[in-house]
């Protein structure tokens, strides 16, 4: 597990050749090499209203990165991005991330509810497509939203997240 947070980082690298007794102006451009991410939930249906808290882990996240080759290292991390309900409903929960790694990329969502319905675990939520390109792009923050359905059964009603889709949205890093 690693911290869905981290603070944003920038690096730069350069070779110059070094002159004896010379004295040398150099100015080198600083990369972005976390990129924020935020994702947000719609409930919909009749328990929608009901939701008391979101516990969320997003696997295949990169835990290491080699900033001389510009790749993800070791094996794919889990972050654990922490759901807030906003006023207009939504759940919305931003992380930052070094970048992807893996074949695979999914969200898996726990619901709790405020009304004594025991909690339920949502289908694990494919986002490999999605964050395909998530590595390549780093100064751009990537917004992603998706309807969590709930649909009433004889055993009571099932969660599942569906259509996500990339936002437009102007995000500031602070």
């Amino acid at each position: 597990m690693v911290t869905a947070e981290p603070d944003f980082l920038f690096t730069a690298a350069t070779d110059l050749p070094i002159e004896r007794d010379r004295h040398i102006a150099l100015t080198v451009n600083m990369e972005q090499q976390v990129r924020q991410l935020t994702l947000t939930l719609t409930p919909q249906g009749s328990w929608a209203d009901n939701v008391a808290a979101i516990e969320a882990s997003l696997a295949g996240v990169a835990q290491a990165w080699n900033f001389d080759t510009n790749q993800p290292t070791g094996n794919p991390a889990t972050v654990n991005p922490r759901f807030e309900k906003q006023e207009n409903g939504n759940w919305v929960a931003v992380v930052r991330l070094l970048g992807i790694t893996g074949n695979e990329q999914y969200l898996n969502v726990n619901l709790s509810f405020d009304n004594g319905a025991p909690d339920i675990e949502v289908e694990i939520s494919g986002l490999t497509t999605l964050l395909a390109d998530f590595n390549a792009d780093k100064q751009t923050p990537l917004a992603l939203a998706a309807f969590l359905v709930f649909t009433t059964t004889e055993a009571g009603f099932t969660a599942t997240i569906n259509d996500w889709q990339q936002e437009e949205r102007n995000i500031t890093a602070e």
